[in-house]
């Protein structure tokens, strides 16, 4: 197990002053909570989630793996490199945590590399009834289904001890407004090609933890019927040039992906 990963979620005490939680429940660990306790600390969790932390390790591993691979089915290529991904992956913590003594629990699954390569965190998948808020947020945007897909994994993913990471759904539209304000009425937005961008048809989905970088939807780009997405970086006013092919993408030059999972796998690389 990510020695970080122990270190993270570790209670606050005089003997442990950089502990980031009041409270750490670790399910996965066997604290034989039933689940009716459970759900009155934390309503957001899903049971699922409490039967998954009952499991041994190795069966953990292999259910999360599917129920990806299940709600990632219609992108073969995304499904196929999940199965390298879990390879890496050796343990999924299931927790529940609390900041501080008044705030409530918070539900997570934990993905914790080996080798020391770091671990990933993941929030409750959207509830579909709550998609509504992607049309009511932006009426005239019609998101990436392989992105829709992915908020039924998780709303609200992250990379290490990051607190920004993938915005939850719920935050999308205040993600939006802030975005917006970096900007002036004379300020503009152009790719490193000089190709003028509108940044109010920028939507960040992914701000970098304490940068003011991000990576957006772009609502003028479609490589592929869909929305593609776009490096953006507040320091430079500039936004990744536009690419035409996957190809590429794949040559490691260029931040912006012809869909949503083709960035999500390079979100997901090995934190080396």
């Amino acid at each position: 197990m990510d020695q970080h990963f122990k270190e993270y979620f570790h209670e606050f005490s005089e003997e442990y002053p950089s502990g980031n939680y009041h409270r750490v429940l670790a399910l996965h660990e066997g604290p034989n909570i039933k689940w009716n306790e459970v759900k009155s600390l934390c309503p957001d969790m899903p049971r699922g989630w409490w039967e998954l932390s009952c499991l041994k390790r190795e069966e953990r591993l292999e259910f999360t793996e599917q129920f990806w691979e299940s709600k990632m089915s219609p992108f073969p290529q995304f499904c196929a490199f999940l199965e390298k991904f879990f390879k890496d992956v050796d343990e999924v913590g299931v927790f529940l945590t609390q900041k501080t003594f008044e705030a409530p629990f918070e539900a997570q699954i934990v993905y914790s590399l080996a080798g020391n390569l770091g671990f990933f965190r993941g929030l409750p998948p959207l509830p579909e009834e709550k998609l509504v808020l992607l049309k009511s947020f932006f009426p005239d945007c019609i998101f990436p289904q392989d992105y829709i897909a992915f908020t039924q994994i998780h709303n609200g993913f992250y990379k290490t001890t990051d607190t920004t990471g993938i915005t939850r759904v719920e935050k999308l539209k205040e993600s939006y407004d802030s975005f917006q304000a970096f900007f002036g009425e004379n300020d503009h937005l152009a790719t490193a090609k000089q190709i003028p961008v509108n940044p109010q048809h920028l939507i960040p989905f992914y701000t970098s933890f304490g940068m003011p970088f991000f990576q957006c939807f772009h609502k003028d780009w479609y490589p592929e019927q869909e929305m593609g997405n776009v490096y953006c970086s507040m320091n430079t006013k500039t936004v990744s040039d536009m690419i035409d092919s996957i190809n590429d993408q794949e040559s490691g030059e260029c931040l912006s992906f012809p869909n949503f999972y083709n960035w999500l796998k390079f979100y997901l690389e090995k934190v080396e």
